[in-house]
This record gives structure tokens, C-alpha cells and sequence, in this order.
């Protein structure tokens, strides 16, 4: 997590790196443990810098009349430090926590994958996530790195994704503002498309591939691990939505999901929000 939030660029810049910092933060959170990423949320400088970029995003989607969805937090909950409080104190804790939580196959309790949360019996909407997926990936040149060899559609590949459209974005911002400087006119329009797209195609990744399934898994690990390290990573990604569909002017979006879950205690009976409430 080497990008600072930059307070003297312009607020459209700083809002851009402080949501391509706490994507980037929830996709480690989620990432397998093997690919380093407990490195990264344990380094000396993550709470300050998440601190920023939380501040930051909670403050302008507030701005924007943030209301939340189903399944979804108050901006409140967007609190990396919760988050890393529960962090394990070792790579090896950390990949136990994951192995316990997701299993060495597709978890059925919590799976960390979008295309499960589509009834099984819509196949042909199964395939065709994942194929669009494939397309978003296709389309900006971005791949998994070789050290992620989950699915396409795992949640930490699908947020490392918007990280990466964020970081595009204002790459492509930086350029628009070049070409202004030195009064290229070929070189500003090219540079104010390419933002545009980026622009466009997070609002549309975030509102096919993130928002109708993430509240959903985020409630799932909070009922089953309520105490872990991945329910509280849950609980800052359901805090993190109602924020990003303000800003990108996505609706609440509702899609067929079929989740296994477990028996709730009688007081907690159709109650999957109670676990919030007695952790806090």
C-alpha cells in the first residue's frame, strides 16, 4: 500500500486515490494469505493512510445523499482499523483464519466467489458472469497476478479490479490536465475520454459484479464468524457500497441469490444484523 491520499491535489484527485486505497485495501483483506497479502495490511504505514481515505470517501458520499441498500452498513462501519484490530499476528494465523472460513474448496457457508450466489439452477447466467468478468478484465488490459490464482469472479480479484479502473482514472486526469498545460487539443480530448470510460465502467462493474452480492457474503460471515478477522473485513465492504453507489449514481440493485445459511440462535432468529449489534 505505497499511494498517499495527496492533499494538495484537487478534489476530484484526492477522492479518486483515497477510493482506489480502500479498494485496494478490502481486496488484500480477502486475498488469499499466500500471496503476501498480511504483509501489506500489517505495514507501518496502512492505518494512516486508509485512516485518510476513509475520512475522505465517508465525508463526499455523505455529500451525495448515501442511503443504504439491503444488507448494507452506515458509513460509520467504514473503519479500517476495525478491521485491522482483528488482523492475526502472523502470515500463518492469518491463512489458518482463511482456510477456516473459506475451506480449501468453494465454502458453501460464505463463498467468496460472485457466480455462486446466482441460484444454480440459472446456468446460462452463471456462464455469462463469468464471461462478462472476463470482458471488464479484457477490456482495460488488467490481469491477476500470478500469485492470485483464484476464479475471475473472487471478491479480492473483483475489487483489485476497481482499484485498478480508479487508478486509471486519475492516470488519466493527470494526462487531460498535461495536455490543458501545454495546450494540445488531440491530447486533452483523448485524455477526457479515457477518464469518461473509466468513469462509466466502474459504475457499471460495481453495479453488475459487486453491489447485489457483497451485502449478502459480508451478512454471511458476520453470522457464522462474527468475531473474525473476515466478518469484520465484511463489515467495512457493506459500509464501503452505500458510499460508492452515491458517488457513482448506482441504485440499490437486487439480484437471485442462493445462500446456505446457518442455524441462528432463537433471540437472533431472522436477525443476521444482531451480530453487529453485540460485537460492537
Amino acid at each position: 500500500m505505497s499511494h498517499t491520499v495527496d492533499q494538495q491535489a484537487g478534489p476530484r484527485s484526492v477522492l479518486l486515490r483515497a477510493r482506489q486505497v480502500l479498494y485496494r485495501f478490502a481486496s488484500a483483506a480477502f486475498a488469499d494469505p499466500r500471496s503476501g497479502c498480511w504483509q501489506a495490511l500489517a505495514g507501518r504505514d496502512t492505518p494512516s493512510l486508509v485512516d485518510a481515505a476513509a475520512r475522505v470517501l465517508r465525508l463526499a458520499g455523505c455529500r451525495r445523499g448515501a442511503r443504504r441498500a439491503w444488507g448494507e452498513l452506515h458509513p460509520s462501519w467504514l473503519e479500517p482499523r476495525r478491521v485491522l484490530r482483528r488482523l492475526p499476528d502472523s502470515p500463518a494465523a492469518l491463512n489458518a483464519e482463511y482456510e477456516r472460513t473459506f475451506g480449501l474448496l468453494v465454502s458453501g457457508a460464505h463463498p467468496p466467489y460472485e457466480m455462486e450466489y446466482v441460484a444454480g439452477k440459472l446456468v446460462f447466467q452463471r456462464g455469462q458472469l463469468l464471461a462478462d468478468v472476463a470482458g471488464f478484465y479484457r477490456a482495460f488490459g488488467w490481469r491477476r497476478a500470478e500469485h492470485h490464482p483464484e476464479r475471475l469472479d473472487h471478491v479480492a480479484l473483483e475489487l483489485e479490479f476497481m482499484a485498478a479502473l480508479c487508478e486509471q482514472q486519475a492516470r488519466a486526469r493527470w494526462d487531460w490536465s498535461q495536455a490543458h498545460r501545454q495546450g494540445d487539443a488531440a491530447a486533452l480530448h483523448l485524455a477526457a475520454q479515457h477518464a469518461a470510460v473509466c468513469w462509466q465502467a466502474q459504475q457499471r462493474f460495481l453495479s453488475a459484479h459487486l453491489a447485489w452480492w457483497l451485502p449478502a457474503f459480508g451478512r454471511l460471515l458476520t453470522a457464522n464468524r462474527p468475531k473474525g478477522f473476515y466478518a469484520a473485513a465484511g463489515r467495512f465492504v457493506r459500509a464501503l457500497l452505500p458510499l460508492e453507489r452515491a458517488l457513482l449514481h448506482v441504485g440499490p440493485v437486487s439480484r437471485p441469490l442462493q445462500v446456505v445459511e446457518e442455524a441462528r440462535p432463537e433471540a437472533c432468529a431472522g436477525c443476521l444484523a444482531s451480530a453487529e449489534v453485540c460485537e460492537a
